[in-house]
């Protein structure tokens, strides 16, 4: 600028010829007093103009190095000429690495190429959208995606002098747009598997705008389309029903409407149906609630199976009613389920017989002998005898009702009711007033000596069987212990002391409270209050229990209080069962049952998964092929084409969870070097994140395991921890050997966000999950795998402060 406006002068000064100069040199001297100040006004002009380009040129590197838009600017031969920061890093090179460089020399693309020489040559611009683009010397990093334009920049004769390039990253848009179609598919998938009806409705008209099969296959709906439509117009006689109210409700309040047993006419021929149905309100981003999602379950043959055993308890109930014989009908532990008419007419109890009441409780209200006068044992007792398995008739004994006195004598039969398989369900004793008989037979007796010779005989075997019955109760399965006023064990049988595993001597005196879980302690001081309180006569409840060599079991455990003299302090009978086999395998069935579910999700998803998981190998596998046999950039395809190859098998495995584990795959397998090929997986993303990682492994035994499986397991507990710490922080990896017992212990702590208190004791549960997208089957199946190894796993957690996972392998 400041050339240009310094050559006008001498320009104009040699135009001017010597004749004219010679004839006009006035005019010569006149000129030239002005040329100083034409000289002074066009310096003064080019300063402006080269502070004008000064801030401009300013202005355009501040935009550029402040844009996340990469940009660069090109001459017609494609040469880089100004590049900014972003386009720089995004690019893999420097800004001087890159200017004078020809772009498709760095980043060869023959479609690209084609694309500038067409905007070259046309001077027209183009832009593109979502464009993807491979960088040749970072396969690594995948297919990448891109907004971007290309603008020729013409002179005034419409020559283009340059190309400008505006790159915008849309990769993570694109891949989030990708899992976002996923999760819509499986979600769609899982609504059409889901054994209820499912159905969303919008707006005041309640129209729907979602429904499953299973709610489409409502009766006599399955023809017709119900999307589009509204309730009213889909099920006209619900609507009349009032149901549409509770849609209303669950708008208007914003809270879970629930209906259970709700009665509908449906179908063609409007068939009484029963439906449990939840209104669940649902909310836009702005916290409004703008549809309504309806959860419907028929539970038709529920409710008519149940009216029907209510028509059937009333039929037997006026049988009973009928009966002149007494009859009782018992639990396996002889509490008192229902007793008929006649049968608290011959006992004469009234209403002090009640229904729940124990064979002690039932002694108290009257006594029994044998004819001879002789106190009957409780055990000898035709209840105590039906519960012992036998099955008889004709039990002869007194009875002496100890509130009015009145004595009689009954005739007692019994039997247990078992089911198909023979296991018994309850007991039945049926009894009928043989008084006067045995009044007449004492009269007999009286006149025959052979009669009375056979009664002594009788007598003597009934003593016999007595000793016999004791010794049995002496030695029943089932514990017992006496406890006094404070909770105190007085006496306790062999069972109990079995059960618990201390002596007759280390029992007493003990709290019985004490040989319970901590956690359950409260309640159980709670219910023996009530019964020492006289609020409640007994108590029957399940509960955990710890031996005193620790090991922790469950047990039902029956309280009752003893009869005493009204100066004595109240006793308790605690019975106790150990149910720990019977609890055990009742959580193999449970867990059974989620095994089937996994093996059938695993089923229909693992032809989905490979197909992708094939794919993605082999194109691995044709990049790998066209790469240099030297080349860097090998080794991460070896590791991501391992890694695909092992994702194959862990849906292999999870479709074979179920089926026994593969101790035949076993191999001796060093822990740490499963850790480091983990860690180095997670790297990439750990930086990302802004995650430290600290590695403590020394020397380790060497553990026989699947390999794959173990990977697994650690690969599942980084992830986890991972996504624990979205805003960064520390992930500690430590590893060391055991010698009591011979094997590995590993702890993986993170200090992420932790879990909370009421979760950590399902953490490892099937299907359970605390993240919104989780499926809940990767730590389930880490127990297993573990398990199946013969080691374990458990979790520590404080909610802010961060998780740590502990493991221990045996060695090989």
């Amino acid at each position: 600028m400041n050339e240009k406006s310094q050559s006008k002068p001498r320009v104009s000064s040699n135009s001017i010829s010597e004749p004219e100069s010679r004839n006009h040199s006035s005019t010569t001297e006149q000129a030239g007093q002005k040329l100083p100040a034409e000289w002074q006004a066009l310096r003064c002009r080019a300063e402006e103009l080269s502070e004008q380009l000064h801030m401009e040129r300013n202005l355009l590197e501040a935009i550029m190095e402040h844009t996340e838009a990469h940009l660069a600017y090109l001459d017609p031969q494609f040469r880089f000429v100004l590049v900014n920061s972003a386009y720089a890093r995004g690019s893999g090179y420097t800004k001087e690495q890159l200017i004078g460089r020809n772009h498709f020399d760095l980043f060869p693309h023959a479609e690209n190429q084609a694309i500038f020489e067409r905007v070259r040559d046309s001077g027209e611009p183009v832009t593109f959208t979502a464009k993807p683009f491979v960088f040749p010397n970072h396969p690594e990093w995948g297919i990448t995606y891109w907004d971007w334009t290309l603008t020729p920049i013409q002179d005034a004769n419409g020559t283009v002098q340059g190309l400008v390039l505006s790159l915008v990253n849309v990769t993570e848009r694109v891949n989030l747009l990708k899992e976002n179609q996923r999760q819509r598919e499986f979600l769609e998938q899982v609504l059409e598997t889901a054994p209820v009806g499912i159905a969303v409705v919008r707006g005041s008209d309640h129209r729907y705008e979602m429904v499953n099969s299973y709610y489409q296959r409502i009766p006599g709906r399955a023809s017709e389309p119900m999307v589009g439509r509204t309730i009213a117009e889909v099920f006209p006689d619900v609507a009349a029903q009032g149901a549409l109210e509770f849609v209303d409700r669950a708008y208007r309040t914003g809270e879970v409407v629930s209906l259970r047993e709700y009665r509908a006419s449906v179908g063609p021929n409007r068939e009484e149906t029963y439906w449990n149905v939840d209104h669940v309100p649902l909310r836009d981003a702005d916290g409004r609630v703008d549809g309504v999602l309806i959860i419907a379950h028929e539970v038709t043959e529920e409710v008519l199976a149940r009216r029907h055993a209510e028509e059937l308890a009333a039929r037997d109930e006026a049988i009973l009613s009928a009966m002149q014989e007494g009859l009782v009908i018992f639990d396996l532990e002889g509490h008192i389920l229902a007793h008929n008419p006649a049968s608290l007419r011959l006992h004469g109890m009234g209403d002090a017989f009640e229904s729940g009441q124990s064979l002690d409780e039932m002694r108290a209200l009257f006594q029994v002998y044998y004819l001879d006068g002789r106190p009957m044992p409780l055990e000898e007792g035709a209840i105590a005898r039906v519960l012992r398995g036998q099955e008889f008739s004709g039990l002869e004994a007194k009875l002496v009702n100890l509130r009015d006195g009145r004595t009689w004598i009954g005739s007692f039969s019994g039997a247990l009711v078992r089911n198909a398989e023979g296991r018994p369900l309850f007991g039945i004793v049926t009894v009928h007033d043989v008084t006067a008989q045995k009044e007449a037979e004492r009269q007999l007796a009286l006149l025959n000596v052979t009669l009375e010779q056979q009664i002594s005989a009788r007598t003597a075997e009934l003593r016999a069987s007595e000793l016999r019955f004791r010794t049995i109760y002496e030695e029943a399965g089932i514990g017992m212990a006496i406890v006094d006023a404070e909770g105190r064990i007085v006496a306790g049988n062999r069972a109990l002391q079995h059960i618990f595993g201390c002596s007759e001597e280390e029992l007493h005196g003990r709290f019985f409270t004490d040989f319970g879980h901590p956690d359950d302690a409260k309640e159980e001081h709670a219910l023996l209050d009530m019964l020492r309180s006289g609020k409640q006569q007994t108590f029957r409840t399940e509960r955990r229990y710890i031996a005193r060599n620790g090991r922790m079991g469950w047990a039902c455990i029956t309280g009752s209080i003893l009869p005493m003299a009204e100066s004595e302090p109240p006793y308790v009978l605690m019975m106790v069962e150990d149910i720990t086999d019977r609890r055990e395998t009742q959580q193999v069935l449970i867990q059974a049952e989620r095994m089937n579910a996994v093996s059938e999700l695993a089923a229909s998803l693992t032809h989905e998964i490979n197909n992708p998981l094939q794919a993605a190998t082999g194109c691995l596998q044709l990049a790998a092929e066209m790469l240099p046999a030297d080349a860097e950039a090998l080794r991460y395809l070896d590791v991501a084409v391992e890694e695909l190859h092992r994702a194959a098998r862990l849906v292999r495995q999870l479709r074979n969870l179920s089926k026994p584990d593969r101790r035949q795959e076993r191999q001796p397998t060093d822990l740490g070097d499963l850790v480091r090929q983990v860690v180095e997986l997670n790297h990439y993303e750990c930086q990302n994140r802004g995650i430290e990682i600290a590695v403590d492994v020394g020397p380790l035994p060497p553990l026989r395991v699947v390999s794959d499986e173990i990977r697994q397991v650690l690969l599942n507990l980084l992830r986890n921890a991972i996504d624990a710490m979205p805003q960064g922080g520390m992930l500690r990896i430590s590893a060391t050997s055991t010698t009591n017992p011979p094997g590995v212990k590993l702890a993986i702590a993170d200090t992420g966000i932790g879990i909370p208190a009421e979760a950590l004791p399902r953490i490892f549960d099937l299907f359970y999950s605390t993240k919104e997208e989780g499926l809940g089957m990767g730590l389930y199946i880490s127990r297993q795998i573990v398990q199946q190894h013969g080691g374990y796993i458990d979790v520590e957690s404080e909610p802010g402060q961060g998780t740590t996972f502990r493991l221990w392998f045996p060695s090989a």
